[in-house]
């Protein structure tokens, strides 16, 4: 299993990575980050990732605002993609 390194997601089948133009999988993002060889939104802040993730974790997981802010921030802040922000 693979983490992306954009939004932090568990890749656990090879059809969820996301692809270059040419098909390859890419290993390092999943489907919904990365096709076709470019960010599905290249404009994303990092604080706009966090709100996004957090959204999805107070949904899939019933926790506050609060809570999934803070995680979200934390899952985020090693990856890849985010790492030229420092």
């Amino acid at each position: 299993m693979a983490s992306c390194q954009s939004c932090g997601i568990t890749i656990m089948n090879r059809d969820e990575f996301g692809r270059e133009k040419n098909g390859v999988i890419r290993v390092d993002y999943c489907k919904y980050c990365y096709d076709k060889g470019a960010f599905a939104d290249p404009e994303i802040t990092f604080e706009q990732m966090v709100e996004k993730v957090a959204a999805a974790m107070k949904t899939n997981k019933n926790v506050s605002d609060e809570a999934a802010m803070e995680s979200a921030k934390k899952a985020l802040d090693g990856l890849r993609r985010w790492q030229a922000r420092h």
